[in-house]
C-alpha cells in the first residue's frame, strides 16, 4: 500500500497532467482554424514520440510483447480521444468542449461498477441525471438542435473513459516511459496513414501553429502522459478521473485569456451541475435495487 506522501505527490503531478490537458483545449482551436485535425495530430505525435525516443531510448523497452500490446491498446484508445477532440474542437467552443469532459468521470464510475459486478449506487444514478441536465443545458440551442461538434467531444470523452480504466490497469506495470511511447507511437501512425490517405498532408508555416503543436507534444504529450502512466497506479481510477475533472477549470481560464471567450447563463448552471454530478458520484451511497 502506497503511503500518504506518495499519494499526495501523485496527486499532484497526475492534477499538473490535468493542467496541461485542459490548457490544450484553445491551443488545438486555434490551431485546427487553419490546420486540419489529422495533420496536426500526426505533427503532434510524431514530435511527441521521437522527442521521447530521443531523451528515453535507454528506457524503452523495445521487443517487450506485453509492454508494446498495452501501449497500443491504449494508443487506439488514446488515439480516439484526441481525434474527436480535435475535430469537435472546429465546431464547438473551448470552453463548452472542456466542460462536457466531466463525463469521462461518470462514465468512469459506471464502468468500474460493471467490471466489479456492482449495481450502481443511488448516488451514481443521481449523478448520471445531473451529467445529462448539465450537458443538455450547455450543448443544446434554444431550438433544441445539437451541435455536432458537441457529439465529437461526447465521443471523445467515451474513449477517454475507457483510456482511464486500462492506464489505471496497466500503470501497475511500473513502465511509464515504455507504455507513453508505444502509444504516441501508434497515435501518430493512425494520423499519418488517414493524412496521406486523404491527401491532407502539409508543413504548417505559421509560428502560432508551430507554438500549438510544440505546446500540445512537449507538455500535453511526452510530459503529462508519463506523468499519468507513472502515478495513477498509486490512486483509484474513480479517483483519477476526478482529478482529471479539474481540466475544464484550467481550459476555461486559458480560453477566456487566450480565445476572449465568453461564459453564459446556460453555461454557468450546466457546469454546476456536471460538477455536483462529479462529487455527488464520488460520495458513498447505498446500492439501488
Amino acid at each position: 500500500m502506497p503511503n500518504t506522501s506518495i499519494k499526495i505527490t501523485a496527486t499532484f503531478l497526475i492534477l499538473v497532467a490535468t493542467l496541461f490537458w485542459g490548457m490544450t483545449f484553445s491551443f488545438i482551436k486555434d490551431a485546427v482554424s487553419t490546420l486540419s485535425a489529422f495533420n496536426f495530430l500526426f505533427w503532434r505525435f510524431s514530435i511527441a514520440s521521437m522527442l521521447l525516443l530521443a531523451i528515453s531510448y535507454k528506457q524503452i523497452h523495445f521487443f517487450n510483447r506485453e509492454l508494446f500490446f498495452k501501449g497500443v491498446l491504449l494508443g487506439i484508445f488514446l488515439g480516439g480521444t484526441v481525434i474527436f477532440q480535435t475535430i469537435g474542437l472546429r465546431y464547438t467552443q473551448a470552453s463548452t468542449a472542456s466542460f462536457i469532459a466531466g463525463l469521462s468521470v461518470i462514465l468512469v464510475a459506471i464502468i468500474a461498477c460493471i467490471l466489479e459486478k456492482k449495481r450502481p449506487t443511488i448516488n451514481i444514478i443521481s449523478a448520471i441525471f445531473l451529467t445529462m441536465l448539465g450537458i443538455g443545458l450547455i450543448t443544446l440551442t434554444p431550438h433544441l438542435e445539437f451541435n455536432i461538434g458537441n457529439l465529437w467531444i461526447i465521443l471523445c470523452e467515451i474513449c477517454f473513459a475507457v483510456y482511464i480504466l486500462l492506464a489505471g490497469k496497466f500503470s501497475h506495470t511500473n513502465e511509464p516511459i515504455t507504455l507513453t511511447f508505444f502509444q504516441l507511437l501508434c497515435i501518430s501512425i493512425i494520423s499519418a496513414v488517414i493524412n496521406f490517405t486523404f491527401g491532407d498532408f502539409s508543413i504548417p508555416m505559421h509560428t502560432n501553429l508551430w507554438v500549438s503543436i510544440l505546446f500540445c507534444a512537449i507538455f500535453a504529450s511526452v510530459i503529462a502522459f508519463n506523468l499519468q502512466l507513472k502515478y495513477q497506479r498509486y490512486v483509484s481510477s474513480t479517483k483519477a478521473a476526478i482529478i482529471f475533472a479539474s481540466e475544464p477549470i484550467f481550459a476555461t481560464i486559458t480560453a477566456i485569456i487566450y480565445l476572449d471567450e465568453h461564459l453564459t447563463t446556460r453555461f454557468i448552471i450546466g457546469a454546476i451541475c456536471i460538477f455536483s454530478a462529479i462529487l455527488l458520484a464520488e460520495m458513498r451511497g447505498k446500492s439501488s435495487h
